[in-house]
């Protein structure tokens, strides 16, 4: 019924820890299967009262997704074992190979863009850019090994 979104990513050693920075946010986040499985898992947390929690619905994202070819997507996606989650979650993050690049590339598209600089800088896509350091308390870091 429920799967870390840990699970569905694979990457490629090299872009393991641009994965974890562009997913930090989803480290504790909960794959559900259905539209049922969601209402289902919605009701049991308000029933019993748990907060702190975050869905996705692997239904949904299957619908959206559906006409997509995702061989023709690059950057981090192109790291990773392709499939529905990995396409909706990584589809639009590019990769540059410095920090200097990225800078360019958010002053030329703030707000329109979201990567990763080899050598730790994350720009996410409200044009905040992110120096950030490898920690195996990472879940996506910790999933790839």
């Amino acid at each position: 019924l429920l799967s870390p979104l840990y699970e569905f990513f694979k990457p490629e050693p090299e872009a393991a820890e641009a994965l974890s920075a562009a997913l930090r946010l989803y480290a504790q986040t909960l794959v559900v299967e259905t539209e049922e499985h969601l209402k289902q898992v919605l009701q049991f947390a308000e029933k019993y009262e748990l907060h702190d929690f975050s869905l996705v619905c692997l239904e949904h994202i299957r619908n959206v997704h559906l006409s997509e070819s995702h061989n023709s997507f690059g950057g981090l996606l192109s790291k990773v074992e392709q499939n529905p989650i990995a396409c909706h979650f990584l589809k639009s993050i590019e990769i540059w190979e410095t920090a200097a690049k990225a800078v360019e590339a958010l002053i030329h598209s703030f707000g329109k863009i979201e990567g990763w600089a080899s050598g730790g800088g994350y720009i996410d896509q409200r044009g905040v850019f992110f120096k950030i350091k490898s920690s195996e308390n990472q879940v996506f870091l910790r999933e790839s090994e």
